[in-house]
């Protein structure tokens, strides 16, 4: 997840992230660019309740790691995401920034069809709308 002075809507965006539940393990990564705001202290605060099970997962196993420095915008802070989880061959990736919400059972109906049907690389959901 890349963020940038994030702070209004990364909690509601982590709450819908991290209660995704099913048969998978969920790996999250935020890149912070160096924000001025709250930003960093939440990520603080979200690590720390996900390594100390405060937030109890539901998928089979969830991990939320965070670097905070400058990048060269949205895709580099992506791009250093996924370096940092070092993704293998079977694992599928995907970013949601930081003031985006999945729906409930998002990634359980990704899983499922990627599992279903091996030949499709990639999958994209339909925008719903701002944020009001």
């Amino acid at each position: 997840m890349p963020v940038f002075n994030g702070d209004q809507f990364l909690d509601e965006t982590l709450v819908s992230l991290l209660t995704q539940g099913g048969p998978f393990r969920l790996d999250v990564f935020v890149h912070d660019g160096g924000s001025t705001d709250g930003t960093v202290s939440k990520l603080k605060s979200w690590k720390t309740r996900v390594e100390s099970k405060q937030w109890l997962a539901q998928c089979e196993d969830l991990t939320f790691q965070f670097s905070s420095g400058p990048d060269n915008g949205m895709y580099d802070a992506v791009a250093k995401a996924f370096a940092a989880l070092r993704p293998g061959d079977r694992d599928v990736m995907t970013y949601l920034n930081s003031d985006d919400m999945l729906t409930p059972n998002a990634i359980r109906f990704a899983v499922a069809k990627f599992q279903a049907f091996p030949e499709v690389k990639w999958l994209t959901g339909r925008p719903c709308g701002p944020r009001k």
